[in-house]
């Protein structure tokens, strides 16, 4: 309104100035005063939510993070299992073979024994 009627008038030194121009001035500085109040506080709110998000994110990256460390330490976890199998394995071969090696030799000299060849044993 303020801007119609310095146009109206040619120039804002040729404005009469009225109570209806004074408050069109008032109204005009409070809608921009709430104008600029409101976009403050969209701006904050804007702010939040951002801040949230990013702190939300953090949150997922740091909870993946977690995730695959502990999916990486089964995985170690797993192979070192292996590892030990396989070497029960060896170790359960070989105890074999020596029970099995053990077993020959006694066989072996108990028929020595009977044979009378082997004095000491019997």
């Amino acid at each position: 309104m303020v801007k119609e009627a310095i146009r109206l008038f040619g120039s804002c030194t040729n404005v009469t100035v009225t109570k209806n121009l004074l408050h069109a001035v008032e109204r005009a500085h409070s809608e921009y005063a709430v104008f600029l109040e409101n976009k403050r506080k969209r701006e904050l709110l804007e702010a939040e939510e951002k801040k949230k998000r990013e702190q939300a994110e953090e949150a997922q990256r740091a909870k993946e993070k977690t995730k695959d460390a502990l999916h990486e330490q089964l995985r170690e976890q797993a192979k070192l299992e292996a590892v030990e199998l396989q070497e029960q394995d060896a170790a359960r071969e070989l105890t074999s073979e020596a029970s099995r090696k053990l077993t020959d030799a006694l066989q072996g000299s108990e028929k020595t024994c009977k044979l009378g060849r082997c004095r000491r044993l019997c």
